[in-house]
């Protein structure tokens, strides 16, 4: 069973707890019932309701502990089409896995924080490249970098959002590392430290960003081969502070009796239902 399988059984568990509860105080005597109130009953699907929100965040936005999360780099991937194994490009994260350090598609990062990308190209025995762009297709994230001009690299690129990386003609025999951070927006200022993100609730968590290598690859027999590489990447951000706001916001809106609304999705339909309950079961027996 997946943690997907795993969430969906716990609400489900949840939910009949809830209306067992609220049954059982629907039943009392109208005496007692009207000590307790509709407040009573409200206030136990409010607990149940904030004890979901928090605990589906938990799951879906728990940080990456092991690297068996995100598609491990294997031996082969770096290769690059068309150049008979002398060109090779990749990029990755790297996460710690039970003491040995990986390369992995994905991260799973805080919003304010950041993870480090690592590029790596390679021309090795014959020929060299000419023309190369590195494109950094993010969706989700922007790519912070402090690279000054050398031989291989054609400008200098320091920014907090570099779109591309444009290269001078690497010659066999060069290894080279490229890095950056991966960020959920601009960090100089509170106000676009999610500017990555947006307000679309999807970004939170996107497997379509890549980072994408095009050039022209000259072989020994002097023959240019137009090439381009394209490794995709999984970002996900999540919000610590957002999911403890959550809660409280969801408890201040059912106490005044009204659905309120919560930017998560996947666990709107379950308050609501717990809501719909509690309010169906106080007019049956009112």
């Amino acid at each position: 069973m997946n943690y997907k399988d795993e969430q969906t059984e716990q609400q489900s568990k949840q939910e009949e707890q809830s209306v067992s509860i609220l049954k059982k105080l629907s039943q009392m005597d109208k005496k007692t019932k009207k000590i307790i109130g509709r407040a009573g009953i409200v206030a136990a699907s409010l607990a149940l309701s904030a004890i979901m929100i928090v605990s589906s965040n938990n799951m879906e936005n728990k940080p990456v502990e092991s690297v068996n999360s995100y598609a491990v780099v294997q031996s082969g991937d770096e290769n690059v089409s068309g150049t008979d194994g002398h060109v090779k490009f990749d990029a990755f994260f790297l996460q710690n896995n039970e003491g040995a350090t990986q390369g992995v598609r994905g991260i799973n990062t805080e919003i304010g924080k950041q993870s480090t990308l690592y590029m790596e190209l390679k021309v090795l025995e014959e020929g060299y490249l000419k023309d190369g762009v590195i494109t950094i297709n993010g969706k989700n994230f922007y790519l912070a970098t402090s690279i000054e001009q050398d031989s291989e690299i054609k400008n200098d690129y320091i920014g907090s959002n570099v779109k591309e990386i444009e290269l001078n003609q690497i010659n066999n025999g060069t290894q080279r590392e490229i890095t950056g951070v991966v960020r959920s927006g601009d960090y100089s200022s509170p106000e676009t430290i999610k500017s990555a993100i947006g307000e679309n609730e999807n970004n939170y968590s996107r497997k379509d960003n890549s980072i994408i290598l095009t050039g022209i690859y000259v072989n020994g027999k002097n023959e240019e081969i137009i090439i381009r590489k394209e490794v995709p990447l999984t970002v996900e951000w999540y919000d610590e502070e957002k999911v403890e706001t959550k809660a409280t916001n969801r408890g201040m809106s059912l106490a005044k009796g009204t659905p309120g609304q919560t930017s998560n999705l996947r666990t709107t339909a379950s308050t609501e239902k717990i809501y719909y309950q509690v309010n169906k079961i106080w007019d049956d027996n009112n």
